[in-house]
């Protein structure tokens, strides 16, 4: 432990480590995104040429580049569900701890790459440990922050992980001048190594969720960490509130309801199946949005597309994640003043706006007019 940090401040730093680990995670769904266009990383890995190629090539080439980028996000489907098994075993700090140093090993692998192979091989592996981050580390800040601070401190996750997003789009394109050489391309994928090793070295230098200790019934451990969050005594009234309250929640997930109610899809009287559904119904159609297509490929998409040069879309590229990052520190700011719910809902209703916009322009991509004016609906979408 950090025997130094007390109160705010250790609330402050257990946020901030969890949000390096998500700036890994925002910085290596884009980092692929730039260097799909550059010709080092093509004469290495011609498999995926598919801007300076026609036809069935072309095709051909499509899907190996959408497998070799997609693989990715299976890694870290596969990763984000070991942690329901892992996550309350290991607990919440060795979890993510496994998790950086599997993505380290992925890192490398990607860096040193000279074949298609053993790219993917990498990608799938830094995915594992990257599902990991993201399905811990929200549920480890979380379990770790007070009531009032609770949804300030997790969507600084996201931030940050957009903030991954904007530094890997203008590293990418900062070093795309450097043309001739392979360090273009693999100094841009090794740079994220860096996050990795910022998680795996102080994560264990902060203490574990009290929720996880009182879980697996270490409750003076609980209460020691607690007194340290709210920077009291040990034996203070807060304190022995605060794991009461812990302690009674946990007995109602696993003795107020017949056998199986701890389980997040069992029909029980917290409505655990609604909540469950709700959840994870909101992310997978935020998902299905298509917005991490742009993360993706945005690049390639204003260039084979709407005909700008490779240097225009780079610049295009860094300045949409740029107003994605600011739009999403306008969310930490609001998000407990105005709500979840209200939040989201705007939100949605927005990017549902500019989506219907965007899919109108896009049918004429020959019209040149019509291919400027969606670049606006591009950031509007990204709100």
């Amino acid at each position: 432990m950090a025997p130094k940090l007390k109160g705010k401040s250790l609330s402050l730093a257990i946020s901030l480590i969890g949000a390096v680990g998500f700036i890994l995670q925002g910085y290596d769904q884009a980092i692929a995104n730039g260097l799909l266009i550059l010709d080092s990383f093509i004469a290495v890995f011609p498999q995926v040429d598919t801007v300076q190629t026609t036809g069935r090539e072309k095709s051909h080439n499509s899907k190996i580049q959408g497998t070799t980028v997609a693989i990715y996000e299976v890694g870290c489907a596969i990763g984000a569900g070991s942690c329901a098994f892992l996550g309350d075993r290991l607990g919440r700090r060795k979890t993510i701890f496994l998790a950086g140093c599997i993505a380290f090993v992925g890192i490398a692998i990607q860096a040193s790459s000279f074949s298609l192979g053993q790219l993917i091989a990498g990608r799938v592996i830094t995915g594992l440990g990257v599902g990991g981050f993201t399905a811990t580390i929200p549920m480890y800040v979380s379990e770790s922050s007070g009531a009032e601070e609770r949804g300030r401190m997790v969507l600084l996750e996201g931030w940050f992980a957009i903030g991954g997003v904007v530094f890997a789009a203008w590293l990418g394109f900062g070093l795309s001048y450097v043309s001739d050489s392979s360090v273009s391309w693999r100094l841009p994928i090794a740079s994220q190594g860096l996050f990795g090793l910022i998680v795996v070295g102080c994560i264990m230098l902060l203490p574990e969720s009290p929720r996880w200790l009182a879980r697996v019934g270490r409750l003076e451990e609980a209460s020691e960490v607690l007194a340290r969050m709210e920077n009291v005594a040990v034996d203070s009234e807060h304190v022995l509130q605060e794991l009461e309250i812990i302690r009674q929640s946990l007995e109602i997930d696993e003795n107020a309801e017949p056998a199986g109610s701890s389980s997040p899809f069992a029909l029980t009287k917290n409505r655990h199946l609604h909540r469950t559904v709700i959840a994870v119904g909101v992310n997978i159609l935020a998902q299905m949005t298509g917005i991490n297509i742009i993360t993706f490929y945005s690049d390639i998409i204003f260039q084979c597309d709407l005909g700008y040069s490779g240097t225009l879309s780079g610049i295009i590229t860094g300045c949409l994640q740029i107003w994605q990052f600011l739009a999403t520190g306008v969310a930490v700011l609001l998000i407990d003043r105005v709500g979840r719910r209200p939040l989201l809902i705007a939100a949605a209703a927005g990017m549902t706006i500019a989506q219907a916009c965007l899919a109108g322009l896009s049918s004429d991509l020959k019209n040149t007019s019509m291919a400027g004016a969606s670049l606006l609906f591009y950031f509007r979408s990204h709100r």
